[in-house]
């Protein structure tokens, strides 16, 4: 029987969702031939044994009961002994746990990941680098600049000036390395450029300023690899403001439209350039991308290496085609990091030790 670690929770401001996320993929991947060490982070980043555990143990952020737990080679480690893992699935939104330090870690230690590895996951957690990266693939996006709080406490004039000489108003302002909408504001004039630039300072330090898109639409496509590349139905996502808010997210009741009814045309481009991001950048995993429709355009807005519900009912509503995804993309890891071992890809350690005689 092979087991599946499922790691959640982090020092985030979307702690609570990840949470949620992580429970129903730990639901979801204990089956007869698969067993699962749900690991809960906290909010100092502590791993603790989540087994046994609900949504309401979670309500005050406290892991009372629960087992502690430290990464080891090939699995996690307690006080009584070790506990080795097949691979992994990261259920962290936000923060490091998407942001490639929690890739990263799974790597170090040498555990299969059935999620995107560090170098992409760090790319699409800063927006503006994402802008750069996709822009070199010819996918269209709104234009902004990024403007870091050290910059802006010395030189505000240049954030306004900047704003409005390249745009004019309005604009979107956005914390540059955030996800799910939190401290994204729309700024109609230059007082509220400033207020909008102190609330994303809150939450980063570079905050990033994009033109504001008249008319828009928000629509997502989602994608993973297995045996071929699985693309989802397009959804639009329904918003009563300038922007899709963290409430509409994940408070109030979601207004969306799946299949979205965009035109054939439109729908033929947001999946070509889901594909084409997720080949080309070579990502692994389950990732949404979220695109804007404005003008008869469609723009590339961000991508999510940790979407919620790892988006699933963007491929079926059911939650057995769920699990089918998350059990194919665990065996995916797995042939993976066999695949490399085998190809030599992994230097073996007694040509690194014999590299470092000769440096010495």
């Amino acid at each position: 029987m092979k087991t599946i670690a499922v790691l959640f929770g982090g020092r985030s401001c979307e702690h609570e969702v990840s949470v949620l996320t992580g429970l129903l993929a730990s639901k979801l991947l204990d089956t007869e031939e698969t067993r699962v060490l749900p690991v809960y982070v906290n909010t100092e980043n502590e791993l603790f044994d989540a087994t046994g555990k609900a949504a309401k143990d979670f309500c005050e952020l406290s892991a009372r009961g629960m087992r502690p737990l430290t990464f080891c080679k090939g699995g996690f480690k307690t006080r009584w002994g070790k506990i080795a893992v097949d691979c992994a699935l990261n259920c962290c939104h936000g923060g490091l746990g998407e942001g490639g330090g929690l890739a990263a870690l799974l790597s170090w230690y040498e555990i299969p990941s059935a999620s995107p590895e560090m170098t992409e996951s760090a790319l699409f957690q800063d927006k503006y680098l994402t802008k750069l990266a996709v822009r070199s693939l010819g996918v269209p996006t709104a234009d902004g600049f990024c403007m870091t709080e050290q910059t802006y406490r010395r030189r505000k004039l240049l954030a306004c000036n900047l704003t409005e000489s390249r745009f004019g108003y309005p604009v979107i302002v956005k914390p540059n390395r955030l996800g799910s909408s939190v401290g994204i504001a729309l700024a109609k004039d230059g007082n509220e450029l400033a207020d909008a630039l102190e609330a994303a300072f809150h939450y980063d330090d570079s905050a990033l300023i994009e033109e504001y898109l008249p008319d828009k639409r928000d629509v997502n496509c989602a994608a993973y690899e297995s045996d071929r590349l699985v693309l989802s139905e397009c959804e639009e996502v329904l918003s009563g403001a300038g922007f899709l808010t963290y409430g509409e997210k994940y408070v109030e009741e979601r207004h969306t439209v799946c299949p979205a009814e965009i035109g054939a045309e439109c729908e033929r481009t947001v999946r070509a350039l889901t594909s084409r991001i997720y080949r080309r950048l070579r990502l692994r995993g389950v990732v949404r991308l979220d695109f804007i429709l404005s003008g008869g355009k469609v723009y590339f807005n961000e991508l999510n290496v940790v979407p919620g519900s790892l988006a699933y009912y963007l491929f079926s509503p059911s939650l057995q085609k769920a699990q089918e995804m998350l059990l194919s993309l665990a065996e995916r890891a797995e042939v993976q990091k066999r695949e490399i071992v085998v190809t030599g890809i992994l230097k073996r350690p007694e040509i690194l030790r014999a590299n470092s005689c000769k440096i010495r």
